[in-house]
């Protein structure tokens, strides 16, 4: 076992005894009692240290702060030793000082020797680093001193970016002394000597190493030396003076100097033997001076009567297991020491197995997985049936499992230090998988696609075998297999699987192959721009077709049994049915149909004008097709089979309008293009001329006519032939015929709208002799000769069959007469009375002299009184 020790090294005799101050016990170091009562027993109480029994503060080493762990400030760049306490920079050229918790750590390989600080310096011609420290006692004159150091060297990269190994060569290294602490620094840039007292007090040769080494040299100084510094020798190597790609770097660590005297005086080695598990443990010293003399600490409290360089630790049973911290103190020639070793406790090893399970019927491999932290585990034993007998050695155990068995087994290692460990383990014995397999519709032909549905309880499934005719025969080795069967009926499948634990299981399905459909289908129409009808037929054994699909011109899909469909190109095209059974079964079939191409026609006939517009029609096929009939239809469902013809159009609308005609052409392989061809035609309308006039009937009386225009609407143009009377462009004009002149007098009216197109209305107006019938519209029947009577003026009514009559407001009769010269007196005609004064309604009848026309007239009359 691996053990760490420690020294310590003082000057003096007196270890077992300590006077701590007046009127207090005394600390006796070697008793393991609290003797002075502070609570602090033998080497835990500062009284038992070296020091204070009598060493040299901070021994072995006089140089101050030796591996640079102490510091009053970490480096946060180069140049920085000053943050090393007790340590100085010697020189004018600035070393560094590196720390592990600094900013500037990596110029320098690590670990480094002795904690986390170290120093380093650069060493080129006329810019010489040194380091350098007060010591904490001097270097006697005459005496030899022992030097120790931990050295390295290497090449810094350029731009600090790190190093690389020195390729620079050998170096001579000096220590230089001076005999006053207060010559530091030294205001060169070269060795220190011939500045105030520095010497050379050693030099010696080092070959720059990546890896740290420890140099030991010895001297005697003639002089007592109270100061060093530490670098180059004052001579360098040519090769120094220039370097061509970085500086060589030299790093200093743990720095030890003292007199042989005290550092010759040492123990050897303090080593642990043996293992407390086989009772055998020892610690054992080996020392410089048999006749000096040893005492044994536990844990810093001493081991009574323990004073021989082997400690039997097993023996004594001290501590847990033998562990804990054994201190040695040393005295010879004047030097005390103490030196420790840590025992740590037993390491005892981990028995365990790898996870292991089992299937019925297996032989089971079970591997030791057994650790041990330090050492090596030497030996591995089984009790396979944990009866207490070991049954097999070594690092694993072959065990047979029986069905619906457990198994169970004690495992036992033992370390090559006699420390031992067991476990007991169950081998569980698991169930096979449970097979089971899915699969894709199975038809007849078709790629039927198998899946595994296996569950296994113990992990997963990771081998398959497929038996697809139960011949014996292997099929697939995957999670899924892909077959066809070119018959249909029953089949026998059959799976077997294996799990990750090895488990393995089968099951045999039968399955139905079901019979594919036989599709087919028959076309009608083989003509471009024409539907094509497709018929589908198909058949299956034993079932029949549910769907169907079809696939037209590489794009058009249709669900129906029987579809239509138009090409509009002519070509070879490919045609596809599929079919699906009741069961789901699919098949299709694909045809490639010709499809004839259709007469493309053309025609550039038009005309355009009013009223009846004629146009001569032709035609022409514009591509390679022989057309065999050409038919023309109009819009009033007029036909004519001729290529070349006439037809007229009428508009009878007031707008302009187009005509059209449909062509029929027919190639000689019976495919009929059809296209409406327009317009051919447009036929402007043609304006509607008609206008009224009043008064009508005209009477010889009032023989000013007034004309209002009832033409069409959107006419640009008026004229007005008014019976010879005159001729005007106004849309209403006024004309003024002979008054008295009864007869027939003709007006003509000719109109013309935008397109040019005309009409004309005439219209002979009939002056008639004017019948007048002129009634007041009240008398003052008051008999003073004035308007006393009410009575109508009539001129042009024949006598016979006039009839005048008055009514009152009940709608009474109260004067009627049947000559146009009687008149109303105001009194009621049948009772001889006086009426009212108010208004009455009277009637009369006349009949025209000239044309025996009957007319009424009615109006009211007010009787004034």
């Amino acid at each position: 076992m691996e053990a760490k020790y420690f020294y310590r090294i003082v000057t003096g005799l007196a270890l077992n005894l300590l006077i701590v101050g007046a009127g207090f016990a005394q600390e006796i170091c070697d008793n393991a009692i609290d003797d002075d009562g502070n609570g602090l027993i033998d080497l835990n109480d500062p009284a038992c240290n070296c020091d204070a029994i009598g060493g040299i503060n901070n021994a072995p080493s006089l140089i101050p702060n030796p591996s640079f762990e102490e510091y009053t400030c970490l480096p946060q760049t180069f140049s920085q030793l000053s943050c090393a306490k007790d340590w100085v920079q010697a020189t004018t050229p600035t070393s560094d000082y590196h720390h592990q918790q600094g900013a500037v750590n990596h110029l320098l390989p690590k670990p480094f020797p002795e904690g986390e600080g170290a120093v380093g310096c650069i060493v080129r011609g006329g810019w010489q680093e040194y380091v350098g420290t007060c010591l904490s006692g001097p270097l006697k004159a005459g005496e030899e001193q022992v030097f120790r150091i931990s050295l390295v060297g290497v090449t810094l990269l350029p731009g600090d970016a790190g190093w690389t190994e020195n390729t620079y060569g050998p170096l001579d290294l000096a220590v230089f002394g001076s005999s006053n602490c207060n010559a530091l620094p030294v205001n060169t840039t070269g060795c220190p000597v011939g500045e105030d007292d520095w010497h050379t007090l050693h030099t010696f040769s080092y070959t720059p190493n990546s890896t740290w080494t420890e140099v030991e040299i010895r001297f005697t100084p003639s002089v007592d030396i109270s100061t060093i510094i530490l670098g180059s020798a004052c001579n360098i190597p040519t090769n120094y003076d220039n370097p061509l790609a970085g500086h060589p770097y030299f790093g200093f660590d743990n720095l030890i100097i003292n007199s042989a005297g005290i550092l010759d005086t040492k123990v050897h080695d303090i080593r642990e033997f043996g293992s407390n598990c086989r009772m055998d443990q020892q610690a054992i010293i080996s020392v410089s001076d048999i006749d000096g003399l040893i005492q044994w600490y536990l844990n810093g409290i001493a081991l009574v009567g323990e004073t021989d360089t082997i400690l039997n630790i097993s023996d004594g049973g001290y501590g847990i297991s033998g562990a804990g911290q054994y201190d040695v103190m040393y005295t010879a020639n004047g030097v005390c020491k103490i030196v420790n070793i840590i025992i740590e406790p037993p390491v005892y090893p981990v028995a365990s197995v790898q996870d292991t399970m089992a299937c019925p019927g297996d032989t089971i491999v079970i591997n030791s997985t057994s650790s041990l932290g330090q050492g090596q585990i030497s030996r591995i034993e089984w009790d396979i049936n944990s009866d207490g007998q070991i049954d097999l050695s070594g690092g694993f155990a072959s065990v047979p499992v029986l069905e619906d068995t457990s198994v169970t087994t004690t495992l036992v290692v033992t370390s090559d230090e006699g420390c031992s460990d067991s476990t007991v383990f169950f081998v569980p014995i698991l169930n096979p998988p449970v097979v089971d397999f899915a699969y894709t519709l199975a038809c007849q032909g078709d790629t039927i696609v198998f899946s595994d549905s296996s569950e296994s309880q113990n992990g997963a499934i990771t081998e398959w075998e497929w038996d697809f005719k139960a011949d014996d025969t292997l099929d697939g080795t995957a999670s899924t297999a892909l077959t066809k069967f070119d018959l249909y009926g029953t089949v026998q499948v059959q799976l077997a699987v294996k799990d990750d634990r090895g488990c393995v299981n089968s099951t045999t399905k039968e399955i139905t192959v079901h019979p594919s459909p036989k599709p087919d289908f028959t076309l009608e129409g083989v003509c471009q721009n024409i539907a094509s009808v497709f018929t589908g037929f198909s058949g299956t054994p034993g079932g029949q077709v549910v769907a169907w699909k079809w696939g037209l011109d590489s794009s058009f899909v249709s669900e129906e049994q029987n579809v239509s469909y138009t090409f509009s190109t002519s070509g070879i095209f490919p045609v596809n049915l599929e079919v699906t059974s009741e069961k789901g079964c699919k098949a299709n079939v694909e045809k490639q149909i010709e499809i004839f191409p259709s007469p493309e026609i053309w025609t550039n006939s038009f005309e355009s004008g009013c009223g009846d517009v004629c146009v001569p029609l032709s035609a022409q096929a514009m591509t390679l097709v022989d057309v065999v009939k050409w038919t023309w239809k109009f819009e009033d469902g007029t036909t004519i089979d001729s290529l070349n013809t006439e037809y007229c159009f009428s508009n009878t609308t007031q707008e302009s309008k187009d005509f059209s005609a449909e062509l029929f052409a027919e190639s000689d392989q019976g495919c009929i293009s059809h296209d409406t061809v327009g317009p051919i035609a447009t036929v402007w309308p043609n304006p509607i001329a008609d206008f009224m006039y009043s008064p009508d009937p005209i009477m010889t009386i009032d023989t000013r006519i007034e004309f209002d225009n009832l033409s069409s609407s959107d006419l640009e143009n008026y004229k007005w032939d008014l019976a010879g009377f005159g001729t005007s462009y106004d849309v209403n004009p006024t004309v003024q015929l002979p008054n008295d002149s009864a007869g027939f007098y003709p007006v003509t009216l000719v109109v013309t709208n935008s397109f040019g197109c005309a009409d004309t209305m005439v219209k002979e107006l009939e002056v008639e002799p004017t019948m007048f019938c002129y009634v007041p519209n009240g008398f003052t029947p008051n008999d003073d000769g004035l308007n006393d009577i009410f009575k109508p003026i009539i001129r042009g009514a024949k006598e016979e069959g006039y009839r005048f009559a008055i009514f009152n407001r009940w709608g009474h009769l109260v004067f009627e007469a049947t000559r146009m010269d009687q008149g109303w007196n105001g009194r009621d005609q049948f009772f001889y009375s006086d009426l009212s004064n108010t208004a009455y309604v009277w009637t009369i009848d006349l009949i025209a002299a000239k044309t025996g026309i009957r007319q009424r007239y009615t109006g009211k009359v007010n009787i004034v009184l």
